[in-house]
């Protein structure tokens, strides 16, 4: 990607690509093939950030992405996603700096689950996500962060035979804490709980994650 900047505002172009590969194998059809969910996805994004103050700044951001499933391709979609979030840093005792972000999500299938044409992958998305972090040493900060998104889908019985719409409800906390051990490296670790209900069974879950990462930066 790419930023452009002067004193108060920065325009940020980029472009994106992941793919993801199911662990397991999946039940082989008469023909010899196997349906899975490996997918791809690809797009660009912009963000436009500007300076309000010496201590916040507001933010915006979009991103397009195209979500392609290599054997499963009734699952296809295109994906608007946006939103917004405002920093501030605040001039008291260890440095606190709050974040708030919005978020909203579009996927519009490309075609139907069904012969009938009756139902399809489209669904709409909105979360938030709160961050705080505070600085009690010079050396090392702690933070945490929670979000909660929220999932419609917009066809009936697109996941389900018995429950008409989809509708799932995620919330995620993480605690974590960086470490500037020596100049110019950085310790950073984290532990993440999610926890994600449904009213499709199948699709309700807890994860919990733990993280260490070491950092570099070059002059």
């Amino acid at each position: 990607g790419f930023t452009f900047a002067n004193e108060r505002d920065s325009l940020k172009l980029g472009a994106q690509g992941s793919r993801y590969y199911q662990e397991g194998a999946a039940p082989s059809n008469p023909d010899g093939t196997a349906i899975n969910n490996d997918r791809r996805s690809i797009g660009p994004a912009v963000e436009w950030r500007r300076v309000l103050s010496a201590n916040s700044q507001v933010a915006a951001f979009a991103q397009l992405n195209e979500q392609r499933f290599q054997t499963n391709n009734i699952q296809d979609f295109n994906q608007k996603l946006y939103g917004a979030q405002y920093l501030r840093a605040f001039e008291a005792r260890w440095k606190p700096v709050a974040l708030v972000m919005a978020f909203a999500s579009r996927d519009r299938a490309l075609r139907p689950l069904n012969a009938a044409g009756t139902s399809d992958a489209s669904k709409s998305i909105i979360g938030y996500r709160m961050y705080a972090q505070v600085t009690p040493v010079s050396a090392a900060d702690a933070f945490v962060s929670v979000g909660h998104t929220e999932r419609e889908d917009d066809s009936q019985f697109s996941r389900s035979s018995v429950v008409g719409y989809g509708k799932d409800r995620t919330v995620d906390i993480t605690l974590g804490a960086n470490w500037r051990f020596q100049p110019s490296w950085t310790l950073r670790a984290q532990a993440t709980h999610t926890d994600g209900r449904s009213n499709i069974p199948l699709f309700s879950f807890t994860r919990n994650e733990l993280s260490v990462n070491v950092r570099r930066d070059f002059q």
